[in-house]
C-alpha cells in the first residue's frame, strides 16, 4: 500500500508540473485550513480526499490544482494508460478535465502506427491490386489498439466518377484483411470536370476530441481552365467523409499545357455561408485560406463567373444541335460589362456587340440600346491552339442589324455561326 501511495504521489507531482494558464482566475490567498488540507492531499493523495476538498473549498484558489490532482488519480488508477481504448474512455467521459492535455498526449503516442508507408503500399497491392499514385491515397494509422490502413480511390475504373471508394484494412492476430469498403460522395460543382487527383499530403488532425484524416483533391479536365480544390475530413472513428469544403474557379495558366502552374482564381461557397460554422468547417476553411495556390477573386469577377456558368448550364447543346439560345442579362457592376466597355465593338442601329477572351472563355456580350441592358450572348472555352481547335476570329452584323455573324478558323478551314439577337436563334 505504501508503494502504491508513493507511485500516486509521483504521478501527482508530474501532473502538477503542467501549467494551468487560462483555466482559472487567481483567487485570494488560501486560508491556513485550505493550505493544511492541501498539504495533506499532496502527502497522501486519494480521490475521496480530493472530492471532499473540492466540496468544502469550492471557491479556493487551490481548487484548480486539486481538481487536476483528482483527475490525475482517476486517470492513473481507474484506467489502463497503456491501452488506447481505456485512455479514450477517460477523454470521452471527462471532456473538460484539466488533465485532458496529458491524456491526449498519451493517446497520441498509443495511436502511432507500427505499419510503415512502404508496408501499407505492399498490402494495398496484394489485397486490393492498388498502387499509390495521383488517384490513390494510402495511409497507415492506428486506432483503438488496432493497426489499420485507409485506401482512397478518387476515380476507380469500376465506380461512377461522382463517388470515391474508401477501403479500410485492419490487422488481427498478425493477419491483414479488408474490414470495410464503402462509396463516399465526391464533392463536385462543375460536371464538365472528369479527373480527380490528390493535391495535398494527408495527415491526422484532432478536432473536438475526434481524429480525422485530412487531405485535398483537385477536380479538373485538361485543357479546360475550370478547376476545383476540395479539402476533406475523413473520420478515423467511423470511416466516413464527414466534412468537406470546396474552392472553385479558373487556372489562368491553363494555356501553358499540362505542366501549368497550379493556381485557382475563384471562391469558396462555404466561406460565404450564413450562420455559425462547426469546428470541422472552420478548420477546412482555414486550410483553404492558407493554401497559396487558391486566390480569391473580386465580387465583379464572381458575378461574371456566375453568368458564364449559368450560360453554359442553360445552353448545353450550343456547340451541337441547338437552334435557339438563352441569353444571360449581366449586372452592370460585373467585370464582363467593364471589359465590354473597353473592347472594340461592332454596331447596328439597335445593338452593339464585342467578342473577347475572358477568364479562360471566349465570350460575346451585347448591348441593347432600347432595353438598355447587357447580355451574355455566347460563351465557349478559350482556344488554346488555333491549328487544332476552333478559334472565333471575328464578329459582324448583317444588313438586318439583328443577326450577328461569328467567323471561325480551325486550322486551314473556316466556318460561320449566325446568332439573331432579337429572336435568340442560332444557325450553323
Amino acid at each position: 500500500m505504501l508503494k502504491l501511495t508513493k507511485i500516486l504521489a509521483a504521478a501527482l507531482m508530474l501532473s502538477l508540473s503542467f501549467s494551468e494558464i487560462g483555466m482559472h482566475a487567481q483567487g485570494a490567498e488560501p486560508s491556513k485550513a485550505e493550505k493544511k488540507q492541501y498539504a495533506k492531499l499532496k502527502a497522501k493523495p486519494s480521490i475521496k480526499a480530493c472530492e471532499k476538498y473540492l466540496q468544502t473549498y469550492a471557491s479556493s484558489s487551490l481548487y484548480p490544482k486539486v481538481l487536476r490532482m483528482k483527475d490525475s488519480l482517476v486517470f492513473h488508477t481507474r484506467h489502463n494508460v497503456s491501452d488506447a481504448v481505456s485512455v479514450a474512455a477517460f477523454i470521452e467521459s471527462n471532456p473538460k478535465s484539466p488533465y485532458l492535455p496529458v491524456a491526449d498526449s498519451i493517446l497520441d503516442r498509443l495511436n502511432i502506427s507500427e505499419t510503415s508507408y512502404e508496408r501499407a503500399c505492399e498490402l494495398a497491392d496484394s489485397l486490393l491490386s492498388l498502387k499509390p499514385g495521383p488517384h490513390v491515397l494510402i495511409f497507415p494509422y492506428r486506432n483503438r489498439n488496432v493497426d489499420r490502413i485507409c485506401v482512397m480511390e478518387l476515380q476507380a475504373e469500376d465506380v461512377d466518377f461522382s463517388n470515391i471508394r474508401a477501403t479500410e484494412l485492419a490487422e488481427s492476430s498478425g493477419k491483414w484483411e479488408i474490414v470495410s469498403r464503402e462509396l463516399q460522395a465526391k464533392y463536385q460543382m462543375d460536371v464538365k470536370l472528369n479527373s480527380s487527383e490528390l493535391a495535398s499530403d494527408p495527415q491526422i488532425v484532432k478536432l473536438d476530441g475526434s481524429r480525422y484524416l485530412t487531405f485535398a483533391y483537385l477536380n479538373s479536365n485538361y485543357p479546360l481552365a475550370s478547376m476545383e480544390m476540395v479539402y476533406n475530413l475523413y473520420s478515423l472513428d467511423n470511416g466516413t467523409l464527414t466534412t468537406n469544403a470546396i474552392f472553385y474557379g479558373i487556372n489562368p495558366f491553363a494555356k501553358k499545357g499540362k505542366n501549368m502552374e497550379l493556381r485557382i482564381e475563384g471562391r469558396s461557397p462555404e466561406s460565404m455561408a450564413q450562420g455559425g460554422l462547426s469546428r470541422q468547417q472552420a478548420y477546412l476553411l482555414e486550410a483553404i485560406s492558407n493554401d497559396a495556390r487558391l486566390v480569391n477573386i473580386s465580387e465583379a469577377d464572381a458575378l461574371s463567373d456566375d453568368a458564364i456558368e449559368s450560360w453554359y448550364r442553360r445552353n448545353p447543346a450550343a456547340m451541337g444541335a441547338a437552334s435557339s439560345l438563352t441569353f444571360i442579362i449581366l449586372p452592370e457592376n460585373s467585370s464582363l460589362v467593364e471589359e465590354y466597355r473597353r473592347s472594340r465593338k461592332v454596331n447596328s442601329k439597335l445593338y452593339s456587340a464585342a467578342v473577347m477572351d475572358f477568364r479562360a472563355n471566349t465570350v460575346i456580350v451585347s448591348f441593347n440600346r432600347k432595353a438598355k441592358n447587357y447580355c451574355l450572348v455566347w460563351a465557349e472555352p478559350e482556344c488554346l491552339d488555333p491549328n487544332k481547335d476552333r478559334y472565333l476570329s471575328d464578329i459582324y452584323f448583317e444588313n438586318n442589324g439583328s443577326t450577328l455573324d461569328l467567323f471561325y478558323y480551325k486550322g486551314k478551314k473556316t466556318f460561320k455561326y449566325y446568332i439573331n439577337l432579337s429572336s435568340k436563334t442560332l444557325r450553323k
